[in-house]
């Protein structure tokens, strides 16, 4: 059983250290990445969509407690050209994420390179702490980073209209 310092350690290990998560960018380089289904993302496939980019582990609280609420974005708004791309970064078998990501009943695409903070995606967007993630507009600009709950709701309610 996990006790209290270790379960304070493993949150901490997980949250962003300053308001903005250290993510002051306002473009996003290219990058060319494949999903769990094979498709490969990048710039090119995500033009003229609204794109929320979440780094994510499956041993991460702070992760999967905002899980309702990236469910209920791409429910409401997938039809209007809105798309997730998760990145998870566990360095579990495929196989084990597979069964969580279904367990869940996450149905947007997965990115699951099984090297955590090592990936490639991770290392191009210089992500060193999770939660994280970028809403891109549809010409992909950055509108908002690291957007969590009812905020993420809202922005991307925003960015579809």
């Amino acid at each position: 059983m996990l006790g209290l310092a270790g379960l304070a350690l493993m949150l901490a290990s997980c949250v962003p250290s300053s308001p903005d998560g250290g993510m002051n960018i306002t473009a996003v380089a290219d990058f060319h990445a494949e999903d769990l289904s094979g498709k490969v993302w990048d710039q090119e496939r995500m033009k003229g969509q609204v794109v929320l980019i979440d780094f994510w582990a499956t041993w991460c609280g702070p992760c999967v407690q905002e899980l309702p609420y990236l469910k209920t974005a791409y429910e409401r708004h997938h039809s209007e050209g809105f798309e997730i791309i998760g990145v998870s970064l566990d360095d579990a078998d495929r196989a084990g994420f597979r069964s969580f990501v279904k367990a869940q009943g996450v149905t947007w695409p997965q990115i699951h390179e099984g090297m955590g903070f090592d990936s490639s995606i991770a290392r191009d967007f210089h992500v060193s702490s999770i939660p994280r993630s970028l809403l891109l507009g549809r010409d992909g600009t950055v509108l908002g980073t690291n957007l969590r709950g009812p905020r993420l709701i809202q922005a991307v309610e925003k960015a579809v209209r």
